[in-house]
């Protein structure tokens, strides 16, 4: 699961850290399992993440802090911030064996 920005009215996104990771991601999901389901969740807009109550902070099974972020569902692993800029770091978890 990959947990990232919302696009402006402009169509540019308001997040500077998921612009820089973005393309590693999209490069690195290249090499994803084939049985593999890859999922982007968008946050909402600056306003909608950065209140205290959102649905994406609050929730148990995602308590995101930082985004972009990207989670094994049902799983501990997890890459937050400018570690989803590190392709090492991304293929890791997207390879990983549980």
């Amino acid at each position: 699961m990959v947990n990232k920005h919302h696009l402006k009215a402009s169509g540019e996104s308001w997040c500077p850290d998921c612009v820089r990771a973005w393309p590693v991601v999209e490069i690195e999901s290249e090499s994803l399992p084939d049985d593999s389901h890859f999922v982007v969740v968008e946050v909402g807009d600056r306003a909608v993440w950065k209140d205290p109550n959102c649905p994406f902070r609050k929730d148990p099974r995602t308590k995101l802090l930082v985004i972009p972020t990207l989670k094994r569902w049902n799983q501990p692993q997890k890459l937050e911030g400018d570690q989803c800029e590190k392709s090492d770091l991304v293929s890791m978890l997207f390879n990983d064996e549980d």
